[in-house]
């Protein structure tokens, strides 16, 4: 992590244009379908269902609602392998003062 902060401000999105560029186009399909399933699971859970599944590489994994953050997380991964984001960090929240 540390060599990419010294190449300047840009050197994440450098760093995540150089992954997307690496990815082949059945990479990207797989990539691409696990996000469509990781957004459906969220989707149940998020309308009352008490758990949903999500199958990745052979292995099935089940969300709760009590791990709904986890399951965010996953989806945020997936978007920046994708390059639908810059970082699969959640963005902070400022806190206003009223």
């Amino acid at each position: 992590m540390w060599p990419l902060l010294s190449r300047g401000p840009n050197a994440h999105a450098n760093a995540t244009d150089r992954m997307i560029m690496a990815l082949t186009p059945e990479q990207r399909a797989k990539l691409e379908a696990q996000l469509e399933k990781a957004r459906d699971a969220l989707f149940k859970l998020e309308t009352g269902a008490m758990t949903a599944s999500v199958t990745y590489e052979g292995e099935s994994v089940s969300f709760r609602a009590s791990s709904i953050g986890s399951l965010r997380q996953f989806i945020r991964d997936l978007e920046a392998k994708l390059g639908q984001r810059k970082s699969a960090r959640a963005r902070s929240r400022g806190v206003i003062f009223g």
